[in-house]
């Protein structure tokens, strides 16, 4: 299962209860906060240590979230040697609905998260900087009746998050607004690195983004 798949097979669920703190757990919370609008989001272990929080989630043992065993969804986010153990641990709680999230979709995560975390560590007052002194010039172009290019960044072939927005900024003249469809970028990167063929993944990006163009959106070129 991809992780567009997984994120596909969990977006109706009101609780989504990511079973597993150390890494994985960190890059999976952190994809469906980006990918999947409206759930509660739990982390939850075996017996809670140190760790108080994963991914800005609270940490819970497992046991103490049964009362959502009929609403929730329980994705096992661990080293593959663990999972028969959890799911075990899982369902004899009660909890009918669980995944274990495979190593390819846990890959693809914990990359993506990566390179969230390399850029927040090393360049994030680099880009205040950077942004502040873009905002100010768009101030300037505003007040002189110049108009501003706005692109939306989607994430995963799934469904566009921010279409209201997009559709009430593209009602005022002064903004030209446009999407831009990250998937394709970071899948070619995967591939120049040597790693699997992602034909598939990138066949999904452009698909989605012929979807938006038949839709009105006006989707960016990658090229």
């Amino acid at each position: 299962m991809e992780e567009s798949d997984l994120m596909e097979s969990i977006k109706t669920f009101n609780n989504i209860i990511v079973y597993g703190a150390q890494k994985k757990g960190r890059a999976t919370i952190w994809r469906i906060k980006a990918n999947i609008q409206g759930a509660a989001i739990f982390s939850a272990v075996s017996a809670v240590g140190d760790e108080k929080y994963c991914s800005n989630v609270l940490i819970q043992d497992i046991h103490k979230l049964k009362h959502l065993r009929d609403t929730s969804i329980v994705l096992i986010a661990a080293s593959l040697k663990y999972h028969d153990e959890m799911e075990k641990e899982a369902r004899e709680i009660g909890f009918g609905n669980v995944i274990r999230i495979s190593e390819p979709a846990i890959r693809d995560m914990e990359f993506r998260h990566g390179i969230f975390l390399e850029l927040a560590d090393s360049k994030l007052l680099q880009y205040r900087i950077i942004n502040e002194t873009r905002l100010n010039h768009l101030r300037v172009k505003v007040m002189h009746g110049q108009s501003v290019k706005v692109m939306f960044i989607a994430t995963s072939p799934s469904k566009f998050s921010y279409a209201s927005i997009y559709r009430k900024m593209s009602q005022n003249p002064i903004f030209k607004v446009s999407i831009f469809i990250f998937d394709e970028i970071y899948y070619s990167r995967k591939y120049i690195q040597g790693k699997t063929n992602y034909e598939k993944e990138l066949r999904a990006s452009r698909t989605f983004a012929e979807k938006l163009k038949c839709s009105g959106y006006n989707v960016a070129s990658s090229e």
